[in-house]
């Protein structure tokens, strides 16, 4: 076996047993020293308060500029919505539209549900990432499994991916350019899942999606209204690891996010 399929069935047995697992409680995430948010703190969700926008980033006229650059597999109509996502992902693994694919092991498409209610779309692929060929998979990742767990919720139900696709040297922050080769690819991902959820995990993230000149310490835990999707900006995972204090702030935003989340995709039990 290979040691990209153990890798593979690793990862299948790490979310198999996530059904079965412990159930993860908020000290699990802040932890032991970390205090609960106050009672009288009621889940929010989606509200007549919350920010509406009119799509303020460059991603819009980034992608629509790419269409038309674009063969769509859409276009297919033999093809089934995942057979659809599938093309688009052998697509940019092939991608070498900007310098990041000189230094890549492989491109990291996402991972998830094609039929997902919610998705979560971080900033770019690390080492580990860029080695397995999976979304946060590295440290981050494991914070990231963790949140999910403490609101019950699968990574097997969600789709997770990032702005950009291949790993920037170093870890640094993607460029402009290299936001601009890879926008397409998520632009068709959105469109393809279409999720009623996008939660953006970050600076990058947020001001890719949201509003280019948004700041992530004021935006996070204000829904967002653009088209017919609620966006939720929040801190990234990496950034708790740096800076454990952000882990209260983020587990309210989550708890946010789950409350919505249960409303528009009630479980059956």
């Amino acid at each position: 076996m290979s040691q990209e399929e153990r890798e593979r069935k690793q990862r299948e047995k790490e979310v198999a047993e996530e059904k079965g697992g412990k159930q993860s409680t908020l000290f699990d995430f802040l932890g032991n020293n970390s205090e609960a948010p106050q009672d009288g703190n009621p889940l929010q969700t989606p509200s007549e308060d919350s920010c509406s926008k009119n799509g303020t980033s460059d991603f819009k006229e980034i992608t629509t500029e790419a269409a038309s650059l674009t063969h769509d597999p859409a276009l297919n109509p033999a093809l089934n919505k995942e057979e659809i996502l599938q093309s688009w992902g052998n697509s940019c693994r092939e991608c070498q539209k900007c310098s990041l694919y000189q230094q890549r092991t492989q491109a990291v498409f996402g991972e998830g549900n094609v039929h997902a209610v919610m998705m979560l779309v971080g900033e770019a692929p690390g080492a580990d990432e860029d080695r397995q060929g999976f979304p946060f998979v590295g440290n981050a990742g494991k914070l990231l499994d963790n949140i999910l767990k403490a609101i019950s919720v699968l990574r097997t139900e969600i789709y997770i991916t990032n702005i950009v696709k291949c790993r920037p040297p170093g870890n640094r922050l993607p460029y402009h350019g290299e936001v601009e080769s890879c926008a397409y690819y998520l632009s068709k991902q959105i469109e393809i899942i279409d999720p009623a959820i996008i939660v953006c995990l970050g600076s990058l993230s947020t001001k890719s999606l949201i509003d280019s000149e948004a700041k992530i310490t004021l935006m996070r835990g204000q829904w967002c209204e653009i088209g017919d999707r609620w966006y939720m900006p929040t801190f990234h995972p990496a950034a708790l690891l740096r800076d454990p204090k952000k882990k209260k702030p983020v587990w309210e935003d989550f708890q946010q996010i789950k409350a919505y989340y249960d409303h528009i995709n009630p479980k059956q039990t």
